[in-house]
Protein backbone atom coordinates (compact mmCIF):
# COMPACT_ATOMS: atom_id res chain seq x y z
CA UNK A 1 0.00 0.00 0.00
CA UNK A 2 1.64 2.91 -1.24
CA UNK A 3 0.62 6.67 -0.11
CA UNK A 4 1.60 9.33 -2.98
CA UNK A 5 1.45 12.48 -4.60
CA UNK A 6 2.65 13.91 -7.52
CA UNK A 7 3.17 17.89 -8.84
CA UNK A 8 2.73 18.19 -13.20
CA UNK A 9 2.75 21.14 -14.93
CA UNK A 10 -1.18 21.54 -15.36
CA UNK A 11 -4.63 20.94 -14.39
CA UNK A 12 -7.15 18.20 -16.24
CA UNK A 13 -7.09 18.81 -20.10
CA UNK A 14 -3.90 21.48 -20.14
CA UNK A 15 -1.39 19.08 -18.04
CA UNK A 16 1.26 17.94 -20.76
CA UNK A 17 4.13 16.69 -17.99
CA UNK A 18 4.40 15.25 -14.38
CA UNK A 19 7.24 16.48 -12.81
CA UNK A 20 7.52 13.92 -10.14
CA UNK A 21 5.78 11.40 -8.12
CA UNK A 22 6.56 11.01 -4.32
CA UNK A 23 5.63 7.74 -2.31
CA UNK A 24 5.93 5.97 0.82
CA UNK A 25 5.23 2.46 2.01
CA UNK A 26 5.53 3.11 5.13
CA UNK A 27 5.08 6.86 6.35
CA UNK A 28 8.95 7.38 7.36
CA UNK A 29 11.06 6.31 4.09
CA UNK A 30 10.13 8.32 0.90
CA UNK A 31 10.84 7.83 -2.91
CA UNK A 32 11.00 10.39 -5.15
CA UNK A 33 10.15 9.51 -8.85
CA UNK A 34 11.68 11.85 -11.32
CA UNK A 35 12.00 9.41 -14.64
CA UNK A 36 8.74 8.38 -16.52
CA UNK A 37 9.90 4.43 -16.70
CA UNK A 38 10.13 4.45 -13.23
CA UNK A 39 6.24 6.01 -12.79
CA UNK A 40 5.18 3.37 -15.25
CA UNK A 41 6.61 1.05 -12.93
CA UNK A 42 5.34 2.05 -9.74
CA UNK A 43 1.61 2.47 -10.86
CA UNK A 44 1.44 -0.36 -12.82
CA UNK A 45 2.87 -2.85 -9.81
CA UNK A 46 0.84 -1.30 -7.18
CA UNK A 47 -1.63 -3.06 -5.61
CA UNK A 48 -3.13 -0.04 -3.47
CA UNK A 49 -2.93 3.61 -3.84
CA UNK A 50 -3.68 6.18 -1.24
CA UNK A 51 -3.96 10.37 -1.91
CA UNK A 52 -5.63 13.33 -2.06
CA UNK A 53 -8.40 14.19 -4.88
CA UNK A 54 -6.32 10.49 -6.74
CA UNK A 55 -9.35 9.43 -8.32
CA UNK A 56 -10.52 12.73 -10.11
CA UNK A 57 -7.07 14.17 -10.42
CA UNK A 58 -3.04 12.13 -9.77
CA UNK A 59 -4.40 8.83 -11.76
CA UNK A 60 -5.78 10.47 -14.55
CA UNK A 61 -2.89 12.57 -14.86
CA UNK A 62 -0.60 9.52 -14.87
CA UNK A 63 -2.43 7.51 -17.01
CA UNK A 64 -2.80 10.29 -19.52
CA UNK A 65 0.97 10.92 -19.44
CA UNK A 66 2.33 7.82 -18.99
CA UNK A 67 0.42 6.02 -21.42
CA UNK A 68 -0.42 3.10 -18.81
CA UNK A 69 -3.93 1.62 -16.85
CA UNK A 70 -3.50 1.90 -13.13
CA UNK A 71 -5.42 -1.48 -11.80
CA UNK A 72 -4.75 -0.41 -8.10
CA UNK A 73 -7.66 -0.34 -5.64
CA UNK A 74 -7.37 3.67 -4.89
CA UNK A 75 -8.30 5.16 -1.86
CA UNK A 76 -9.02 8.67 -1.84
CA UNK A 77 -8.55 10.95 1.36
CA UNK A 78 -10.65 13.55 -0.48
CA UNK A 79 -14.33 12.07 -0.67
CA UNK A 80 -13.51 11.09 2.86
CA UNK A 81 -12.75 14.68 3.91
CA UNK A 82 -16.27 15.58 2.53
CA UNK A 83 -17.77 12.77 4.12
CA UNK A 84 -16.18 13.43 7.63
CA UNK A 85 -15.38 17.22 7.55
CA UNK A 86 -18.66 17.92 6.01
CA UNK A 87 -18.59 21.63 7.71
CA UNK A 88 -15.25 22.14 6.48
CA UNK A 89 -15.27 24.87 3.95
CA UNK A 90 -12.06 23.77 2.34
CA UNK A 91 -11.07 20.43 1.71
CA UNK A 92 -7.62 20.15 -0.41
CA UNK A 93 -4.49 20.21 0.83
CA UNK A 94 -3.30 23.94 0.67
CA UNK A 95 -6.75 24.17 3.34
CA UNK A 96 -5.36 21.44 5.63
CA UNK A 97 -1.65 22.84 5.35
CA UNK A 98 -3.04 26.30 6.30
CA UNK A 99 -5.04 24.84 9.52
CA UNK A 100 -2.03 22.61 10.29
CA UNK A 101 0.61 25.58 9.99
CA UNK A 102 2.52 23.90 6.53
CA UNK A 103 1.65 26.28 3.89
CA UNK A 104 1.48 24.83 0.29
CA UNK A 105 4.46 25.91 -1.93
CA UNK A 106 3.49 28.09 -5.14
CA UNK A 107 5.18 24.72 -7.28
CA UNK A 108 3.30 26.70 -10.40
CA UNK A 109 5.50 29.75 -10.32
CA UNK A 110 8.24 30.03 -12.65
CA UNK A 111 10.65 31.02 -9.69
CA UNK A 112 10.23 27.81 -8.07
CA UNK A 113 9.68 25.23 -10.42
CA UNK A 114 12.60 23.32 -9.46
CA UNK A 115 12.38 19.33 -9.08
CA UNK A 116 14.17 20.03 -5.63
CA UNK A 117 10.92 21.86 -5.25
CA UNK A 118 8.49 20.28 -6.48
CA UNK A 119 9.54 16.99 -4.60
CA UNK A 120 9.98 19.10 -1.44
CA UNK A 121 5.82 19.79 -2.36
CA UNK A 122 4.92 16.44 -2.75
CA UNK A 123 7.05 15.46 0.45
CA UNK A 124 5.40 17.77 2.84
CA UNK A 125 2.44 16.60 2.75
CA UNK A 126 2.92 12.95 3.01
CA UNK A 127 5.00 13.33 6.09
CA UNK A 128 2.17 15.57 7.98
Amino acid sequence: MALFDLESDGLHNDVTKIHCVVYTNNGKDFTELTHYDDMREFFTSAKYLIGHDIIRYDTRVAQKILGIEIKAKLYDTLPLSWYLNHDRLKHGLEGFGEDFGIPKPNVLSSSTRTSKRLIASCSIFLSR
